[in-house]
């Protein structure tokens, strides 16, 4: 099972001087985990709160050099 995901997110902080208008919108890449919760086949992508903050839209995907380099790599 493929558990290490590269997250793909557009923020638009808002803008607390004029409320009704938003920042510039930018992207962000960053990684992320699916754990299982619950049961049922529930799944759940668990990664950094500053990752997804203010996000408009938010997308993730299985990145397979990730996968290659976290494989030969040995863990502590």
């Amino acid at each position: 099972m493929k558990f290490l995901l590269q997250v793909y997110c557009v923020h638009t902080e808002p803008n607390y001087s004029l409320p009704w208008q938003r920042k510039r919108q930018f992207a962000t890449t960053s990684t992320g985990f699916m754990i299982a919760a619950g049961g049922a086949g529930n799944r759940w992508l668990l990664t950094n709160a500053h990752s997804v903050e203010y996000h408009s839209q938010a997308r993730s995907a299985w990145h397979a050099a990730m996968h290659c380099c976290l494989r030969n790599c040995p863990l502590p």
